[in-house]
């Protein structure tokens, strides 16, 4: 990830924290665990945050700290126009009320694996069979997760299928993952 990516990151991870357990912040280890970074990459976009104003810091010593995201974050995090003025670089896509970077290099598809997922989820409980549709999209989840050369395009051909013949009203949701993952 690019620092542009990190700090939208740390701000979606803050603002979800948030919306859950308003007031609680995120440690510097949990972001780091979530993130998947290194502590520098972390301390240099943790500042940057800070310095505008979109993240306030409780600072321990020894460097560790627990990031809260401040009211400007918010606003900044639910504006698309703001957003996209913030992060100029970033391929923004805006689905199933989540914002999320569009991947634009195949090694790392850990930005565009939320994209939809949880609601797709959800939407599955809610019907017959839930638990097999929830496992097919699980595994189809599990491919997306994986590097492009490493994806078996035979799990997610059965789990679409299916999905499909199962459970039309997530067809529409899933569908476009479905043939990014296949490159139809």
């Amino acid at each position: 990830m690019n620092d542009q990516e990190i700090r939208f990151e740390i701000l979606k991870t803050l603002h979800e924290k948030e919306k859950k357990f308003s007031g609680r912040g995120m440690s510097s280890k949990d972001l780091l665990d979530k993130l998947k970074i290194s502590q520098e990459e972390l301390r240099f976009n943790i500042k940057y945050l800070e310095d505008k104003y979109w993240i306030k810091l409780i600072k321990f010593l020894g460097g560790n700290f627990i990031a809260n995201i401040t009211s400007y974050g918010i606003d900044l995090v639910e504006n698309k126009p703001g957003l996209e003025q913030a992060f100029p670089s970033l391929n923004l896509i805006y689905q199933n009320g989540q914002i999320n970077i569009a991947n634009q290099n195949s090694d790392n598809n850990v930005n565009t694996i939320n994209i939809g997922y949880d609601e797709i989820l959800r939407k599955a409980e809610e019907l017959d069979d839930s638990e097999e549709l929830k496992a097919k999209v699980e595994a189809i989840k599990a491919e997306d997760e994986k590097p492009e050369e490493q994806r078996d395009s035979n799990i997610i051909t059965r789990s679409w299928k299916y999905i499909k013949d199962h459970a039309s009203e997530i067809v529409p949701m899933l569908e476009p993952i479905v043939k990014r993952l296949l490159g139809l």
